[in-house]
Parts: C-alpha cells; structure tokens; sequence
C-alpha cells in the first residue's frame, strides 16, 4: 500500500476531523436507504415461514347464538290432539365448534411456495448487499470529494496570498517610479481572479460537505473536515478480479437469485393441474330451546371428520397461462443472467484499465509537481530581483498550482477507481460485515 501525505492547511485548523470510517460507521447506521433495506430482509424472512406458504394446518373457531319470538299455532295429524296456539313463542339456538384444515397434497405447490420464498429471502440480503455497497461508495467518492476541495481551497488560498504579496510590492514599485502602471494593473486583475478561484472553491467545498452530511444522515449545516491523505492498496491482476467478480458479484449473486426463483416459481405454477386434497377435522356443539313445538330442548355435540378433494378440470385457461408465464420468466432470467455475466466482465476490465491509468497519471502528476516547485522558487527569486516580468512570474505561479492540483486529482482519481474495482469484485464489504 502506498500512502500520499496531501496535506491541507484547513484540516490543521478544524475542530472537528471527520474520519473515513466514522463516516462509513454513521452511514450504516443512520443512511435511510440502508434502513429500507434492512426493512425489506426482515419482510422477506417473515415470509418464508413455512404457515405463509400453506404447510401448517388451518384452525378456526365458530360460534353463534339466535333468539327469536313468534305467533306460533300448531295442528297434529291425531284427531284426539288439540291444536296449540301460542302468541309470543320464544325460542333460542346456540352453537360453538373448533374445526381443523389440513392440505394434504396440492400438487407440491406449497412446498415450492416455501422454497421460492426461502430464495427470496437469500436475495433480499443480496438485495441489501447492493443497497450497502452503493451508499458505501457514494460516501467515499464524496468524503475525497471533500478531501480534493478542501486541497483546492488551500491552493487556491495559496495562490491569493501569493497574489496579494505580488499586487503590495507592485504598488510600492509605482510609488517608486520603478514599475509601470501596465504591470500593477495586471497583478491587480490576478489578484481579483484568484479571489474569485477561493470564493468559488470555498462554494464547492460547502456544497460537498453538505452532500455528504445528507448520505450520512445528519444535519446539512454540520461543518467538518475531512483527511485529505490517500492510502492505495496494491489490487490482483486482471485475472484474479474477474475470478473474485465471478464468485462474489453481488449483481451478478442476485441476477442467479432471480434464475432459481424463476424455476421454483415454475414448478409451482405446474402444481395448480394436480387435484388438491384436504383433511378436516373438528368438534362442535349445537343446542336449541323451544317454548313450544314438537321438540322442547334438542342439543348435539360430538366430534368429525373427512377428505376434500377438489380438482379445476378447467377455469378458463389460467392455469396454462400461468404456466406458460412462468417458462417465459426462466427464459428473461437466464437470459438476464448471460447479460449480467458479459457486463460483468466487461465493466471489471474497464475499472482495471482506468485504475492503471490513474496510478500512471498519479505517477507523472508527482514528478510535476517536484519541477513546478522548483521552478516557481526560481521565479520567485528572479521576480524579486527583477530578472522576469509579471507575466513570466504569474506562469510559474499558475503552472506550480496546476501541478499540485492534477497531483491531488490523479490521487483521488486512482482511490476511487480501486473503489469501484473492489465493489465490482464484491470485496468491498463482506457479507458478514454487512449482518453485523
């Protein structure tokens, strides 16, 4: 690993230093995208409980009471009985049982429910994976990004001073006679460029932090600082990363998640033709009181039980539509899937290439920023003798800055690329990580 010092003036000055992993810390813990996430693994695992996908018996209770008042007159088929007539007969009902409903057989289709849930649970934590990865990376690009501009701001700062110093000798030159009105008018107009280059940059930095503070969950107006030092790790060969993207790929994880649901799914639509057959069983309880009729009190309660078998001979073909559906849905999977593999490949061998570039780009920037050094104090020293003109001066001034920058540019540029390759490889965060 190799570590570039990129100091910036401003940290010195902070009182608060926002550290890279406390921001990872705080992220995990208050990003909403995360919190959803989670949200959506815990939905998940609740349902693939064996009951929400019918394996667990069903058990009700019932219960109900009646009363009712009537005009009642009854005739007998004997000669020798009277007719009763009653006004106001009340009679009352009542009636309670347990009973118990059993899927015997449906085809299987109960049991590829279960499984199909179980892979969707194993993909909602892929699914959390991506959600964490993905905030995980915008909090880093944007805590450099705050890095690269608290590094730009200090240039720039640096550059007014340098300025500012230049305009005061300037004025003191043409109190003299020894300038003219042509070379203070020109450090004039460089000063108020580079006043604006702070102000600009000062604008930015604002903004990032603000950026920042949103993805981490905490008020925008939090003022921090952030280390501006870049730790480069040294990544494997192409080789290795496409092996460890093949493997640990968490887009790639899901896009085979999606596959195996599609063909559970399938065998689940397959079991709709199969006849399905129920136990049911109970005990119940039934009691009527009559004030008048031919049965006064009439109760029974015992205990029973039977088979259902119910078989849709036809249900206007949705059956092999949904079957029909569910083939199509493992072709787009696999499909996908194959998609999802070349892609892969693809984006790795980039992310490599533009890596490399970066740490050669960050090789060069290095060595400029060593020969615009020493070229502005060498200006600066012939400027003071009066050996070079404003213009010679304000050269060298802008070509150390643009050094510098192009330096602490191609830095943040090769730690963000080393980001994507290890988000892309799934070495970014472990899953046990992620769970902790």
């Amino acid at each position: 690993m190799a570590l570039l010092p990129l100091v910036s003036v401003a940290s010195l000055q902070a009182q608060e230093i926002l550290t890279l992993e406390k921001t990872l810390a705080l992220a995990a813990t208050q990003n909403p995208q995360i919190q959803s996430a989670g949200i959506l693994v815990e939905i998940a695992k609740n349902n693939e409980d064996p009951g929400a996908s019918g394996l667990y018996p069903r058990i009700s209770a019932t219960g109900s009471g009646g009363y009712s008042n009537n005009n009642t007159r009854l005739e007998f088929a004997q000669a020798n009985q009277p007719p009763i007539e009653v006004d106001g007969a009340q009679s009352y009902t009542y009636s309670a049982g347990i009973g118990m409903t059993y899927t015997l057989f449906d085809g299987l289709g109960n049991v590829y429910t279960l499984r199909q849930r179980q892979a969707e649970h194993d993909r909602s934590l892929v699914d959390f994976q991506i959600a964490f990865e993905g905030v995980m990376s915008t909090c880093i690009n944007q805590y450099y990004e705050v890095a690269r501009l608290q590094l730009l701001n200090d240039i720039n700062s640096e550059n007014l001073n340098i300025s500012l110093d230049r305009f005061k000798r300037e004025e003191i030159r043409a109190e003299m006679g020894t300038s003219s009105s042509f070379d203070l008018l020109s450090a004039k107009v460089d000063l108020s460029n580079d006043s604006l280059s702070v102000v600009q940059s000062q604008t930015e930095l604002r903004l990032a932090k603000r950026n920042l503070n949103r993805t981490i969950g905490r008020m925008a107006e939090i003022d921090f600082q952030t280390n501006t030092d870049v730790e480069l790790a040294v990544l494997p060969e192409i080789d290795a990363l496409l092996a460890d993207a093949e493997n640990s790929n968490a887009a790639l994880t899901r896009a085979r998640q999606e596959s195996r649901i599609s063909e559970y799914a399938n065998k689940a639509a397959g079991s709709e033709f199969w006849p399905q057959l129920d136990l049911n069983a109970g005990y119940n309880y039934n009691a009527q009181e009559n004030e008048v009729g031919l049965l006064l009190f009439n109760q029974t309660q015992g205990a029973n039980a039977g088979l259902n078998l119910r078989w849709d001979l036809f249900n206007g073909n949705v059956n092999y539509i949904r079957k029909a559906n569910a083939k199509l849905n493992i072709q787009n999977a696999n499909i996908q899937l194959a998609d999802q593999e070349l892609g892969l490949r693809q984006q790795v061998m980039n992310a490599k290439d533009l890596h490399q570039n970066a740490l050669f780009s960050l090789q060069i920037a290095i060595r400029n920023v060593k020969t615009a050094d020493l070229s502005f104090r060498r200006a600066t020293e012939l400027y003071n003798l009066g050996q070079i003109d404003n213009t010679q001066f304000r050269e060298a001034q802008l070509n150390k800055a643009q050094a510098e920058n192009q330096r602490n540019n191609a830095a943040f540029v090769a730690k963000l690329a080393e980001t994507e390759l290890k988000r892309l490889t799934g070495q970014l965060f472990t899953l046990t990580t992620l769970t902790n």
